[in-house]
């Protein structure tokens, strides 16, 4: 990646590559980065403060069927300053010390089934 010129490029992946040095080598080199946090990388996730989800505004939502299932996504979006204090969650325009969370939910149902999974990137 060093020979790569990122500048203003944003790099997403899936998490396989969410690592630490995955995002040094992509600022590095100029660029910015979307890296999906799921539920099984416990230690990372305890590491990302906390937002409170449940009373943000739902930015965006879409119903999609196909392939014998319908599936309702949700969107969710916040900007966390880790410059003053890594719990301190704003939801206006971001700084340029800012991060940005992403929250996507989706609820798949198959015939009568319905479960919900929840992301974090």
């Amino acid at each position: 990646m060093a020979r790569i010129d990122l500048r203003g490029v944003v790099v997403t992946a899936d998490a396989m590559h969410t690592q630490r040095k995955t995002g040094k080598k992509i600022v590095a080199a100029g660029g910015h980065y979307l890296l999906v946090v799921k539920g099984n990388q416990k230690k990372l996730r305890q590491q990302l403060p906390r937002p409170p989800w449940r009373q943000m505004s739902l930015l965006d939502r879409t119903r999609t069927a196909g392939h014998g299932r319908r599936e309702v996504r949700r969107l969710k979006v916040c900007t966390v300053d880790f410059t003053e204090d890594a719990s301190k969650i704003r939801t206006g325009s971001a700084p340029p010390a800012t991060r940005s969370l992403i929250r996507t939910d989706s609820a798949p149902s198959t015939r009568g089934s319905r479960s919900m999974t929840g992301r974090q990137r």
